[in-house]
């Protein structure tokens, strides 16, 4: 099979930017449109009518969606944790131009706190795509949260950060550029024990390239999967993402059932 010309890859990049910049313009007129909001807000991702759920753990999943989204993003996801047995998951809403990475991720700390308080349970697991994927390591390696949380994972995260950061607007965006404070502090920081982590990357991402997605850091306990055939914002629509993290995060469950 013959590699595509630079033509048509310039062509596919810029469809998928283009998709990118779609998400950014819409959530910025959402963003507009309504008052002032805190990054703790939240909303959450309710049970599809008609699916019908069987509780097989009580685990809170916290989602937390990336640049330019809001969480219905992760309706798809959401519905298929829902069929797993996940009967808590909440889908957290920021203000993606007003705060920044620390913010956000403070915001995710007490989010996670409250989502195990309400289901009864000593654990949580964080799922966050592009831009919160960042915040999600923020949290979990400088606030604390690695003494709560189960699995970590990151959905096509600029861990070394993305050139098309360049482009937006904030602090927040400001964080996943290449060489940002941010991201040299996370790159320094110890990893914590005991946190399984999850780094999804595809191989048709134009957005965030595959070695930044991967997480690879020295000191942490990561699985890498790769989700192929999808772009930065298609993979969160994906059955193989889905898939694949409802069964990681049923293993964890287990595990952790075992050893209690």
């Amino acid at each position: 099979m013959t590699e595509p010309s630079a033509a048509v890859e310039r062509l596919a990049r810029a469809r998928e930017l283009g998709a990118v910049a779609g998400s950014v313009v819409r959530g910025s007129v959402r963003l507009l449109a309504s008052p002032l909001r805190e990054p703790s807000r939240t909303a959450v991702c309710c049970p599809p009518s008609g699916v019908r759920v069987t509780p097989v753990s009580l685990t809170p999943v916290v989602l937390l969606h990336g640049y330019g989204g809001d969480p219905r993003d992760f309706a798809p996801l959401a519905r298929v944790l829902a069929a797993g047995g996940y009967v808590h998951r909440d889908a957290m809403a920021y203000d993606w131009v007003r705060h920044d990475v620390p913010s956000i991720a403070a915001a995710l700390v007490e989010r996670c706190e409250r989502a195990r308080e309400r289901a009864g349970s000593p654990r949580v697991h964080v799922v966050g795509h592009s831009l919160g994927g960042v915040a999600v390591r923020y949290a979990v390696q400088r606030l604390g949260l690695d003494a709560t949380v189960g699995v970590a994972a990151t959905v096509a995260a600029p861990h070394r950060g993305t050139r098309v950061a360049r482009l937006g607007l904030g602090a927040a965006v400001a964080a996943i550029r290449p060489g940002s404070p941010e991201l040299a502090l996370l790159a320094s920081t110890q990893a914590p024990d005991g946190v399984r982590w999850l780094a999804y990357w595809s191989d048709l991402d134009r957005v965030v390239e595959p070695a930044s997605a991967r997480l690879e850091v020295p000191g942490l306990r990561v699985t890498r999967v790769r989700v192929p055939g999808v772009g930065h914002t298609a993979i969160l629509r994906s059955r193989a993402l889905a898939v694949s993290l409802l069964g990681e995060l049923l293993v964890a469950d287990a595990e952790d059932a075992a050893a209690a």
